[in-house]
């Protein structure tokens, strides 16, 4: 084999090698993002409930008291 070829062949894993971790980086990052996206939902939601039971325990002392 010459040696053009096997600088050719070399090229080519590298580039192959280069996408395929390229191509598994983009997953991980969009799988890091959908994660905390859900976990921001998650913590909203919450944040929310707990907000609605404060509410509703301020009401309830309200018309205790009056």
């Amino acid at each position: 084999m010459a040696l053009a070829d096997i600088l050719e062949r070399i090229e080519a894993d590298t580039a192959a090698e280069v996408t395929a971790i390229s191509e598994a980086a983009e997953a991980s990052s969009e799988a890091v993002l959908a994660e905390a996206r859900e976990s921001a939902a998650r913590e909203s939601a919450a944040a929310l409930e707990r907000a609605r039971a404060q509410a509703a325990t301020d009401a309830a002392t309200a018309v205790a008291a009056a």
